[in-house]
């Protein structure tokens, strides 16, 4: 089944749990760009003084609470329905935790041989890289694909500038690490580069067939897309051009 990306509304019924009483069904709709990029600016503190140890904690569930509370509808739980403002109210943070991570748990996984020859005979002749992701929606889980032309190496400069998290910088006497916002730049990116995905719908629509098919693109699942896209070309290169053997030298 297709991943829809405007789907009219999203229904999340997290498992029961042990021990627990009552179990939260939410209504949501689909995350936009906006969203996410809020949930990757709170997600990490943007910045840190720097020390001999540095921990750095997440703050996911800020983060999730965040984006929860602009995309929930409405949630039921024992019967009872809440709308709007009471169920951001109601929904404790580690429930809306739970159910943002039935969003935000999109990876990339490997082609088997035989889905990699069925894409490659109806994807342009163009394509180099094919990238497979695992991406839930509601409580199902889709498989979609992402088709890259050949990377050059300015273009693997520019994603390893986009990527870089962390970056030092002096504040009079002291010295920060700040973070940067690297969802924004690397969907960006990976809508630059892709030439054709599969596996999306718009309105029930194959993505495919829309003029302006790349805007429609999730910003979470393009940023994982170009995380493995680059990931395999690393691989592409070292396998082609292995480093050369140690050995020894008059010099």
């Amino acid at each position: 089944m297709p991943y829809e990306l405007q789907p009219d509304e999203i229904r999340i019924s997290p498992p029961r749990r042990p021990g627990v009483v009552g179990a939260f069904t939410h209504i949501v709709r689909r995350p936009t760009d906006d969203d996410w990029f809020i949930y990757d600016e709170l997600f990490l503190p943007r910045e840190i003084v720097r020390s001999d140890e540095i921990l750095i904690h997440d703050h996911e569930i800020e983060a999730c609470e965040a984006i929860y509370d602009r995309i929930v509808i409405r949630c039921e739980r024992d019967g009872e329905n809440f709308e709007g403002d009471e169920a951001r109210r109601r929904v404790p943070p580690l429930e809306k935790r739970r159910a943002v991570r039935l969003f935000s748990q999109v990876a990339s996984c490997e082609l088997s041989q035989e889905e990699s020859d069925a894409l490659i005979r109806r994807l342009p002749a163009t394509v180099r890289y094919i990238i497979k992701l695992q991406a839930p929606l509601g409580m199902m889980m889709h498989t979609t694909f992402w088709a890259f032309p050949e990377i050059s190496s300015a273009q693997l400069r520019e994603y390893d500038r986009r990527s870089q998290v962390w970056r030092t910088v002096a504040q009079g006497n002291r010295v920060a690490l700040r973070r940067e916002l690297t969802l924004k730049r690397l969907a960006a990116l990976a809508r630059d580069l892709v030439i054709a995905v599969e596996g999306y719908t718009v309105r029930g629509q194959d993505i495919m067939t829309l003029p302006d098919w790349r805007q429609h693109l999730d910003a979470l699942h393009a940023k994982v897309a170009v995380d493995g896209l680059f990931r395999l070309v690393r691989e592409d290169i070292e396998t082609n051009f292995p480093e050369p053997a140690t050995s020894s030298s008059n010099f």
